[in-house]
């Protein structure tokens, strides 16, 4: 894909030249550049499809080392708390009854989340009920799917697909604004995300609110078409593309993880406003 930086131009005398061009004007650049994603959109839940991803689990020694997205790291079921593929992160995982776990995670010594994973009794399939802390908490689910057979270890142990779900009137909303070289990302779920999309064709680190927990490059492909790709402690993560529909009532957002991260997933948005 072609990147296409902005161009700003700038009509004004030799001395206004020498001059960066005000917010006020980049602004109005980005608006006329973007126009078409300007705005607030709505979830459409019955045309969207999630996507999936893979996690696995095996015995290292005395313990298990488990493989996400994110990276790996090891740990035991004993309640203490472990280091994650995340510097800022650790989790604890804690039986509470033959076919109940219970994982902690901490954020710089703060409690972020709590899951419950509960097998089937087939332990075929895992059901994940994870309740995120913060200003704003939320409940999500999904579940897991044995990929691989089970072993003579702990039922845990193998590779699993995981699949996440919507709730029943779960509604989701992206607001665009303009922003100086790009335009600015309110993303309102369960799950809360604010950034901004600058198209320089720069990695720019995304804050978390944790300190940066991924890098963005931003691109425009045509007036109506936007990519963002991005990549975590270094490695490509996933590429997303944006398309606004001809009449500038739908906005249809594509995922394709990076290769071993998962599956593809479409999110489709109605215009609210």
């Amino acid at each position: 894909m072609v990147l296409r930086s902005l161009a700003f131009i700038t009509l004004c005398t030799g001395a206004c030249l020498a001059q960066a061009q005000s917010a006020t004007e980049r602004q109005r650049t980005a608006t006329g550049d973007f126009q078409a994603f300007l705005g607030t959109w709505e979830l459409d839940a019955a045309r969207t499809k999630l996507g999936s991803s893979t996690f696995s689990y095996e015995q290292a020694g005395d313990s298990i080392r488990a493989t996400n997205p994110s990276g790996s790291y090891t740990f035991k079921i004993d309640g203490n708390e472990y280091k994650t593929a995340s510097p800022t992160d650790v989790i604890s995982w804690k039986q509470v009854d033959e076919n109940t776990l219970e994982t902690t995670v901490k954020r710089n010594g703060k409690l972020q989340s709590t899951s419950t994973r509960v097998f089937s009794p087939d332990k075929k399939t895992i059901t994940i009920t994870t309740k995120v802390m913060g200003e704003k908490p939320a409940t999500l689910t999904s579940k897991m799917e044995r990929q691989t057979p089970p072993t003579s270890g702990h039922p845990l142990i193998g590779t699993w697909k995981q699949q996440p779900a919507l709730q029943p009137g779960q509604t989701a909303r992206m607001t665009y604004t303009a922003a100086p070289g790009g335009l600015h990302v309110k993303y309102e779920a369960p799950i809360q995300q604010e950034y901004t999309l600058t198209f320089d064709g720069q990695a720019h680190a995304i804050d978390s609110g944790n300190g940066p927990s991924a890098d963005l490059i931003a691109r425009k492909i045509n007036e109506r078409t936007i990519e963002e790709n991005w990549t975590a402690q270094g490695k490509a993560f996933t590429t997303s593309t944006i398309t606004v529909s001809a009449d500038g009532q739908e906005l249809t957002e594509r995922n394709q993880p990076a290769e071993g991260r998962g599956e593809p997933s479409t999110y489709v948005y109605r215009r609210a406003k």
